[in-house]
């Protein structure tokens, strides 16, 4: 072999090793397609109403607790966003200035047909072969395959509290959706509100939507589309 030949050869070596690692890395990414759509009162001022409550948000909740545990997995990941912004939970109804209904769930289920080419074991190159309307290239057939998705929503509500603890004046609403193969809606949550993070209680006019890329050991990127 001529030492521009060997040269060639490590070249190629090295690009096709590349491509491979690119590959696995590209591989573990993660990433979610998010939809926010937020709005709230012009002037919100969350240093006037500091502290707030959680309460599980009807219908869509109806039957849960404040205490309950997957409740209070995304209270608390809810909970990032507001005290950020300068605000602090309490427990106790009577000492907190807003109320934040807090509701989500999996549904909208939907099927989806796709359709592939993939190469047919069974093709005779011979001058009666069959071949496929649908398809221009001989060797190949159509796969169809069915795609189930459901939708992944977090829907975060907030009301000023009256001198009476009741709810008053509507203060925000703010709503991540997200359409995949999984049902988990806990392995979903954290990237809903980091979705919806840069736009929590605020105005988006209209739906935004984020794509949000998970690398596994690294961070989370959330790019606005």
């Amino acid at each position: 072999m001529t030492g521009m030949s060997a040269f060639r050869v490590l070249h190629v070596a090295a690009l096709l090793t590349l491509c491979l690692v690119c590959s696995a890395c590209s591989s573990l990414a993660r990433v979610y397609m998010v939809n926010v759509d937020s709005i709230a009162v012009q002037g919100l001022s969350f240093a006037a109403h500091p502290a707030y409550v959680f309460r599980p948000g009807e219908p869509d909740m109806a039957g849960v607790g404040s205490d309950d545990l997957r409740f209070r997995e995304a209270a608390d990941l809810v909970a990032s966003c507001l005290n950020s912004r300068g605000m602090h939970e309490v427990k106790d109804i009577s000492k907190a200035d807003v109320v934040v209904y807090l509701a989500c769930g999996v549904d909208g289920e939907r099927r989806d047909f796709r359709v592939a080419a993939v190469p047919d074991p069974y093709w005779y190159p011979g001058p009666w072969a069959w071949r496929d309307p649908f398809l221009f290239d001989r060797g190949l057939r159509r796969e169809v395959t069915t795609v189930t998705t459901w939708r992944r929503w977090l829907d975060v509500s907030a009301y000023r509290l009256d001198d009476k603890g009741r709810p008053a004046e509507q203060l925000w609403s703010t709503r991540a959706e997200s359409r995949g193969r999984s049902k988990d809606l806990r392995a979903v949550m954290p990237w809903l509100v980091e979705a919806m993070r840069g736009d929590f209680a605020a105005d988006t006019h209209g739906v935004a939507s984020y794509e949000v890329r998970v690398d596994e050991g690294g961070p989370v990127e959330v790019i606005r589309r």
